[in-house]
């Protein structure tokens, strides 16, 4: 799936060139920027990219099914400190 995210982040780079008006470019810069986030997300949810994380799949059994990908740190200790420093 990253793959696929990365080829299309590549169309839509290609793409931008060609269009004239600044708002749809604006629009196209970004979603070649989400495609990009998303394919690193991906790639770090299902490789466990991050050693100190859980991870796990949510599935919601609505008329729309919809699949989370979630991840969260075993210890949370230093990021609330970290916030509390701030």
């Amino acid at each position: 799936m990253s793959d696929l995210l990365i080829k299309l982040k590549s169309q839509l780079t290609k793409l931008i060139s060609s269009v004239k008006d600044e708002d749809q470019r604006f629009e196209i810069v970004r979603f070649a920027d989400r495609c990009q986030t998303l394919a690193e997300q991906i790639k770090c949810f299902l490789n466990q990219q991050k050693p100190q994380y859980i991870y796990w799949v949510e599935l919601n059994n609505t008329k729309r099914p919809v699949v989370c990908l979630r991840s969260a740190p075993v210890n949370v200790g230093p990021d609330i400190k970290n916030l509390c420093s701030i």
